[in-house]
């Protein structure tokens, strides 16, 4: 009897995806080998995170009964986001933010940042597992990836309730476990700046691929634009970002190694790229992406044949952000808030393309949920 294999998925730009991957992977070599300017390393890692975790969201499979290319649908399993969530999400950041600081000035600050050590190590293994599942589980059958072997229930008794919860692992699940210990061994032994990347770039991906609760642009934009005012504040009215940054001793951010002479002697340092800022905007670049694909995927024959103007113009718009982030790094020798450039350049650079297009009116009505089908002009505008 043959064993069933999973139908195979596609990026929409396949080639740009693995030139991204193996963009990443040269440039730790690199700057593990001899020096490369840590402005040249946040830029190709942050942008190339961004590409493969936007990538991610718009896979596309082919469908040999209807002869038509389909998009593959995302596990939908958390509420979508209101325009209350949207505007109070910069509140709770700021909670948890003031919190860690807190935590930082008033507890041993080895302790914290131990604690978060494991938290994000634990976080970033399940990203790192989840990336490993999706490259290799087309080489097993289907059954070593649905096939449940290990299933326990717990029940937690808290103050005034009582929860409950299950683990259910399959075979692919204990074998991608298997492969990210090594990473995870080698990372808590020694706090080696590449597994720390391996981890955080892992956690970027997944989360710019799997935060799917934005069900449409005026969301987005609210959320982003608070966080933009939220990002300008806990960098430039406080200190409480930057010391948090560089107290959290975790994989909840890039690091690029340098080097710099101190009384003669050649001392190793790092600059840094915190998360948020890949992630953040990457899920409205990746809803970008979505927003030419559902517009187009049912008369789309061939993965060309879908026009990724919106997702191209956002992308541009970050890119712009990114360099204009480091430029003012340099200029002005202090830490910057990314999403001050950010922000504006991506969301601005979208709204031009749908002016220029004539389509303001199909953009702000996109909704995920309801993935209206949209005419594209014969002559698009560029």
């Amino acid at each position: 009897m043959s064993k069933e294999f999973k139908a195979p998925t596609y990026f929409l730009r396949p080639h740009w995806v693995y030139f991204s991957l193996f963009f990443i992977a040269v440039i730790h070599v690199l700057a593990s080998l001899i020096e490369v300017r840590p402005g040249i390393q946040l830029v190709i890692n942050s942008l190339s995170c961004l590409y493969v975790g936007a990538m991610s969201t718009s896979k596309i499979k082919f469908n040999k009964q209807k002869n038509s290319l389909e998009k593959v649908e995302r596990e939908q399993t958390e509420e979508k986001m209101t325009q209350k969530d949207a505007l109070q999400f910069p509140l709770y950041l700021s909670c948890y933010l003031f919190g860690l600081y807190t935590l930082f000035k008033y507890i041993d600050e080895r302790l914290v940042a131990a604690a978060l050590t494991l938290f994000f190590s634990f976080l970033g293994c399940l990203c790192l597992m989840g990336i490993i599942e999706d490259a290799i589980e087309r080489l097993f059958p289907i059954e070593f990836s649905t096939e449940i072997i290990i299933e326990k229930k717990y029940s937690i008794n808290l103050v005034f309730t009582k929860k409950d919860f299950e683990i259910k692992l399959t075979k692919m699940n204990i074998l991608s476990f298997a492969l990210t210990l090594l990473p995870l061994g080698y990372y808590l032994s020694t706090k080696s700046w590449i597994c720390n990347n391996i981890f955080g770039i892992a956690f970027s991906i997944q989360g710019v691929a799997n935060f799917n609760v934005i069900p449409n642009f005026k969301i987005a934009y609210l959320m982003l634009w608070g966080l933009f005012f939220y990002d300008i504040f806990w960098v430039f009215g406080t200190d409480v970002m930057v010391t948090v940054a560089k107290l959290a001793d975790a994989p909840i951010k890039l690091q690029f190694p340098f080097q710099i002479l101190e009384d003669g002697v050649l001392i190793q340092k790092y600059s840094m790229l915190g998360l948020g800022d890949i992630v953040v905007p990457g899920i409205f670049v990746s809803m970008c992406l979505q927003f030419d694909v559902d517009r187009q995927i049912k008369k789309a024959r061939s993965l060309n044949d879908i026009d990724i103007g919106y997702f191209t113009w956002c992308f541009i718009g970050y890119i712009i952000g990114i360099l204009a982030t480091l430029s003012s790094m340099i200029i002005f020798n202090h830490p910057q808030p990314a999403l001050l450039f950010l922000v504006p350049g991506c969301t601005l650079s979208v709204l031009i393309k749908a002016f220029l297009n004539k389509q303001l009116p199909e953009f702000w009505a996109y909704d995920q949920e309801k993935k209206p089908e949209l005419e594209v002009e014969k002559n698009k505008a560029t």
